[in-house]
């Protein structure tokens, strides 16, 4: 069988070494590029049948040769490969055109699983990927919803993994779950024993319509809302210690103070009640 072609676009050496060589050891055809003019014109030339394109090149943006591309009236999936923290370059790179994206770093088994999904290979061969079955013990409700997550857009089936890795990392560590919770005058749920106690406003409402919600729309407001506490979590733990709370989630503090503001969560030194 003719091994299929993928062409790797990234900047660092590095990076498309690797990935060249597991890409080229799960079985295919690989070519790579170090930036974004080098990649237009091997996409025009030959014919690739998948891209892994980093967002980050030397010359212009890889959501940028996404771009041209498209508007080129090139064919083939296209992952993205962008920062834990570029949220915002995600949802742009599926509005451009992506098949999917891929938060770094990830994991081998995350990244063929995604290629295969993306190239709609479902077969056990190169770059392949096998559908597990739910177990028979499961009853009837359960199965559905396995299946309709099999089911799912890739880039739904992302942010769902995105939201129970992060309640993974709070539930594996006993230290991030608050203790002996109280009801606070106004309703909330908070912690005892810790001087940066409040209550939390809710987190700021949908702007969209819920008649006219979909499913990426919903997705990513279930992510926002286990980001959000998660890090309020870690902010209690290091007693609102922004950037020691940054490296333990390990975001990099700008992307935290963004997603604090995001996500509505109020610093209680700055509140007046403190």
């Amino acid at each position: 069988m003719e091994r299929l072609a993928i062409l790797v676009v990234a900047d660092e050496e590095t990076v498309r070494t690797v990935l060249s060589e597991f890409l080229a050891l799960t079985g295919y055809q690989v070519r790579v590029a170090e930036n974004g003019t080098q990649a237009l014109e091997m996409l025009a030339a030959g014919s690739f049948d998948g891209v892994l394109l980093d967002v980050v090149l030397p010359d212009m943006s890889g959501l940028e040769v996404l771009k041209r591309y498209r508007g080129a009236s090139g064919q083939a999936p296209v992952v993205v490969l962008c920062a834990l923290s570029g949220a915002d370059d995600a949802v742009r790179a599926m509005k451009l055109g992506a098949t999917d994206y891929l938060p770094k770093p990830f994991a081998n088994g995350e990244l063929e699983h995604t290629l295969s999904l993306s190239l709609g290979r479902n077969q056990e061969s190169a770059g392949s990927w096998v559908r597990h079955e739910p177990p028979r013990s499961l009853g009837v409700q359960e199965r559905n919803e396995v299946q309709t997550f099999s089911s799912s857009p890739p880039a739904l089936r992302r942010t769902l993994a995105s939201i129970e890795r992060v309640c993974d990392t709070v539930l594996q560590d006993p230290t991030l779950v608050p203790h002996a919770p109280k009801p606070s005058p106004a309703g909330a749920w908070v912690p005892e024993g810790n001087p940066f106690n409040m209550p939390q406003p809710p987190p700021p409402p949908m702007s969209i319509p819920e008649d006219e919600r979909s499913l990426k729309d919903i997705g990513k407001r279930a992510a926002m809302l286990a980001e959000r506490e998660a890090i309020l979590a870690m902010l209690l733990r290091t007693a609102w210690n922004k950037r020691k709370a940054a490296t333990r989630l390990r975001i990099s503090y700008k992307a935290l103070l963004y997603k604090i503001k995001e996500s509505g969560i109020i610093d209680p030194r700055t509140s007046a009640k403190f």
